[in-house]
């Protein structure tokens, strides 16, 4: 390899075994530049055989031979994790994709970036990559490990198929080829299963969840038995909405780029297959230098303490403000909650106040809203990616995803409140009293437990509850299928946008998440009102409330809806473009959308 001038620099190599959940042993290999230094990029390479034969050790060389090429076109410290995984008969599938699965995560984690890992493989090898992709997008939260690319040369697309002939150049028989299928399919597995035998899912949003985030690499020969099932898949990519690059090359045969670089006679033709991978994965995954890099991208690794702890500032800068800001319509909204006649309009109500008491007065409550809702911001938003990870990955990992959101969001809300309930106890007061119960945040604080002590800043919990976890389990199971749908419709992978485009996106789901917000949580918030004004000492929540639904009925519960659509379709579409922005600006995913 030195001799014909492959390898340029020292690299090295060392073999891993990996723990996993699985009960099955999971070994591979890594070939590095730099050890002591986090990749820029990892290839993750499952190399061929039909399941039955065949080792990565045998793909050494062109595994080093590529490593060169990949720091030759400006990769800083490139690196390949190769897994060994179990061959039939001494193991079937899902032997097989569970290691594939144990190795993607060990790369992540090294890694640190999904993003800057590109999958790759040749025949069986590919295989178990689209059987990776495709298994990845069931769970609840694909997009914490959508890889950035996937290069795969010659894949056996699909197992037994009539497709699958002989030509008279390949060196694959297509009769064997059924055998070794069957075989790893094994009797307790059914060829025809999607994750045995990609090519038989036909399911074009499944592969648009599936793809990685630059989409999909497919190098062959024109002359192999597999052309054909490949051609298909690339199509059905295609009108998936895919992004898909290929190559194939005329006149050649299976798994070319590997036969070439053992058999073909020059230097040129032997690494002209991998000079082809090595250029369009660096025209997926851009090879930046480390120090060339902004000074956050990457730097927070994704669901950790340090990931949440970002998501649960980027709560309070969102939620804070934004509350904040729309005080002068919560104001109304709740003195004509109490009582329906204090104003004729809205705008007349603003009139009224500000002739009297000017801005300060018109913007009455500001401090307890801007406390409390930053505090219930952290926690809703922070509380919510720790459960949505920990339901959707750790606990109920095959759980459909609108039921990890519904979940999570409840959770989250629910601690989120206790944190919230004091001040607006104190807010609900200040502004539906007249004169004000307080004129400060620290007066009716202090107020109201000299006289009722801490439990009374908590007499509305239990209906802000009732008012606070619908309208979040809304607000974000609406908004992640919104933005989901938002994507299915633009037709292209969230990833293809920029991140202007993606801010866009949030926006637009978080107004329409509001409206069914609004709705869902407004004769909660009407009671809210009611009870901390009207509720009287001693009496139970459940007494006052129906002592005060007897006094308004069921149309007084909706007093003052279209306000509150105005100000929560407001509200909560600024909070997602705020939130989604402080991420991006971390060098975080935004969020929905996979």
């Amino acid at each position: 390899m030195l001799r014909h001038g492959y390898l340029h620099s020292p690299l090295t190599w060392r073999e891993v075994t990996l723990k996993s959940s699985y009960k099955t042993k999971t070994v591979g290999f890594w070939v590095t530049v730099d050890e002591g230094e986090r990749p820029d990029l990892v290839i993750y390479y499952c190399h061929g055989g039909g399941f039955s034969m065949g080792s990565s050790y045998f793909y050494l060389e062109f595994l080093l031979a590529w490593l060169t090429l990949l720091r030759q076109v400006g990769y800083h410290n490139p690196a390949i994790f190769a897994l060994e995984y179990t061959l039939v008969p001494d193991g079937t599938y899902p032997t097989q994709l569970e290691q594939t699965i144990t190795g993607y995560d060990h790369v992540c984690h090294i890694t640190k970036d999904p993003s800057r890992v590109c999958l790759a493989g040749d025949s069986a090898g590919a295989t178990l990559q689209l059987s990776l992709l495709l298994q990845m997008s069931k769970s609840s939260y694909p997009g914490k490990r959508r890889p950035g690319f996937a290069t795969l040369i010659s894949p056996w697309a699909t197992l037994v198929t009539p497709k699958n002939r002989n030509t008279p150049s390949d060196y694959l028989n297509a009769d064997s080829l059924h055998l070794y299928g069957r075989q790893y399919a094994g009797t307790a597995s059914n060829p025809k299963d999607p994750l045995v035998s990609p090519g038989m899912c036909k399911d074009r949003e499944w592969w648009m969840r599936a793809s990685p985030a630059e989409g999909f690499c497919f190098m062959y020969g024109s002359e192999e038995v597999f052309g054909p099932e490949v051609r298909d898949l690339i199509a059905l990519l295609r009108r998936s909405g895919c992004a898909v690059r290929v190559r194939e090359e005329p006149g050649q045969v299976h798994a070319w780029p590997v036969v070439s670089l053992f058999l073909a006679d020059t230097q040129a033709e032997r690494t002209k297959g991998l000079r082809d991978l090595t250029k369009m994965i660096s025209q997926a995954i851009d090879p930046v230098p480390m120090e060339g890099r902004g000074p956050t991208k990457g730097n927070i690794e994704l669901y950790s303490p340090t990931y949440f702890a970002a998501c649960g500032l980027g709560g309070i800068i969102s939620c804070g403000p934004t509350h904040t800001a729309v005080t002068p319509l919560d104001l109304v909204k709740c003195r004509r909650q109490v009582d329906p006649h204090i104003y004729t309009s809205n705008f007349s109500a603003w009139r009224s106040i500000f002739a009297k008491e000017g801005l300060r007065g018109v913007f009455f409550g500001w401090a307890p809203t801007f406390v409390g809702y930053s505090f219930q911001g952290a926690g809703k938003y922070g509380f919510y990616e720790v459960f949505k990870y920990y339901y959707g990955e750790k606990l109920f990992p095959n759980t459909s995803k609108t039921l990890v959101y519904l979940g999570a969001s409840a959770s989250a809300e629910f601690l989120a409140d206790i944190a919230l309930c004091p001040f607006e106890a104190v807010k609900v007061r200040m502004q539906t009293t007249l004169p004000p119960y307080a004129s400060t945040l620290r007066e009716g604080w202090t107020k109201v437990t000299a006289k009722e002590g801490v439990p009374g800043l908590y007499k509305g919990l239990y209906p802000l509850w009732g008012r606070q976890i619908p309208y979040t389990m809304v607000k974000f199971a609406t908004f992640e299928t919104t933005v989901a749908q938002i994507y299915k419709f633009l037709g292209k992978p969230k990833e293809s946008y920029n991140a202007l485009q993606q801010t866009g996106v949030s926006f637009l789901g978080g107004y329409i998440a509001g409206i069914g917000c609004a709705a869902i949580s407004h004769p909660a918030d009407v009671m809210v009102s009611k009870l901390n004004a009207e509720r009287q000492p001693g009496e139970s929540s459940v007494k006052a409330m129906s002592r005060i639904y007897g006094k308004i009925g069921f149309r007084g519960l909706w007093n003052g809806l279209p306000v509150r659509i105005a100000m929560i379709g407001t509200l909560t579409a600024f909070q997602w473009l705020i939130y989604d922005s402080f991420k991006v600006s971390l060098g975080l995913p935004t969020t929905g959308g996979h």
